[in-house]
């Protein structure tokens, strides 16, 4: 079989992540979650996003309510969906609401509560 030509491969979602900036993939992923026209709810949640995927040990996010805490969860799971994200939400409610999301969003999720997972 004739080797393929670079043009085959343009349309491959690889070649494209490989060529684009971490800036890039990390805009891609905001659009994934919210659409076209997605920005940045803050400062401070852009901020605290590029942190977690540089790979900053400690991060600490104080943002109000409906300010894009689960966008800094979500975001860096899209951008290598081989790490282990661990979530601790004292709300069940919205510990709920993330493993919805995230099982609507196709990523792997597992709810601990009371000694049970779902």
């Amino acid at each position: 079989m004739p080797r393929r030509t670079r043009s085959d491969f343009e349309n491959c979602d690889q070649m494209v992540i490989d060529e684009c900036s971490m800036d890039e993939r990390i805009q891609n992923a905001l659009i994934k979650l919210h659409g076209s026209d997605a920005k940045w709810r803050s400062k401070e949640q852009k901020e605290s996003v590029e942190a977690i995927v540089r790979g900053d040990r400690y991060v600490v996010s104080i943002i109000s309510i409906g300010g894009g805490k689960t966008d800094e969860i979500l975001i860096p799971v899209f951008l290598d969906i081989n790490k282990t994200c661990v979530v601790i939400s004292p709300n069940v409610a919205l510990a709920r609401d993330l493993r919805e999301r995230c099982e609507g969003l196709k990523i792997d999720c597992i709810q601990w509560t009371n000694g049970s997972c779902r």
